[in-house]
């Protein structure tokens, strides 16, 4: 049963997270993702039924899945295209159930497991991205485009460094290995929001270190020589583009600042039911402007 259960946490994760579907397409035609999820719920009803309902009472993770849970069916009656809502909140609903599931699967013992799964998804995608790198902004599967791959190296970044000093030692070149990868592939990825990102994130392990702050210092200035060595100048020819304000982000009607301002305007007309779970993009049509971004 030990066995089976670290199979199912690798299994979901493989899927939901690394996408191995996408990634392997033959995949898609066996519903791997469904059979996996079943399996595991099974497994989870059968051996953890009431870990499967204490996540919703006790843990912050939990209640925020039952909240976007209620908020997502009591945004489709008033959805601006009541269909498209009710597909997004299906495929919210199977991600929920798989967060659930895991959860379930991994607590009291497996904690290990699950983390080790979660890493070694990201590092297989860290992975397949650099082998198929190409020219121009990289990402990897079709869920996933530049900006959501670096936001997810550099989610995981830490938690490999984290992993590779407090972790068994024979671990530790393939953990800081795995950090090295996911550097490279924010950097591949030329994503502005990845780099700000990453130096968030150095600028927190610098303030919480204290006294250790002399380990990580030496770390963070490697992982920039790391980045400025492998990305492409158009990442930072990127950056200058916002700082001179020609970024299309500016000056088009399909940038981030035009439809923050539709956004805001969408949000005023629909203040307390919204236009319905994943239809921003519909709602942004119903403005007059025509653009459906």
């Amino acid at each position: 049963m030990q066995l089976m259960a670290s199979v199912c946490i690798w299994a979901i994760v493989m899927v939901n997270l690394a996408r191995l579907p996408e990634v392997v397409p033959v995949l898609a035609s066996f519903h791997v993702g469904k059979i996996v999820v079943v399996l595991g719920l099974i497994l989870a009803l059968a051996t953890r039924g009431r870990e499967m309902t204490a996540f919703f009472r006790t843990t912050p993770m939990g209640k925020c899945v039952l909240l976007i849970f209620f908020l997502g069916i009591w945004s489709i009656p008033f959805s601006v295209w009541k269909s498209g809502a009710v597909e997004t909140f299906s495929d919210v609903s199977k991600t929920m159930l798989s967060a659930v599931v895991l959860y379930a699967l991994s607590i009291k013992g497996r904690e290990q497991t699950l983390r080790m799964a979660c890493l070694g998804a990201v590092l297989l995608l860290a992975v397949l991205m650099i082998l198929d790198k190409g020219t121009g902004r990289q990402q990897v599967s079709s869920t996933y485009d530049a900006n959501d791959i670096a936001l997810l190296f550099v989610t995981y970044l830490p938690i490999l460094v984290a992993e590779a000093l407090a972790g068994i030692k024979l671990m530790r070149p393939a953990l800081f290995g795995g950090a090295f990868l996911a550097l490279v592939g924010t950097a591949l990825t030329q994503s502005r929001g990845g780099i700000v990102a990453l130096s968030a994130v150095a600028a927190h392990t610098l303030l919480l270190a204290g006294k250790k702050r002399w380990i990580f210092l030496p770390l963070i200035a490697l992982g920039a020589v790391v980045i400025v060595a492998t990305a492409d100048d158009a990442l930072w020819e990127r950056f200058r583009d916002v700082q001179n304000e020609s970024d299309y982000n500016f000056t088009e009607d399909t940038g981030r600042i035009a439809i923050w301002k539709e956004g805001l305007a969408l949000m005023g007309r629909h203040p307390f039911t919204g236009v319905g779970i994943g239809q921003f993009a519909v709602g942004l049509g119903t403005l007059g402007s025509g653009h459906f971004n």
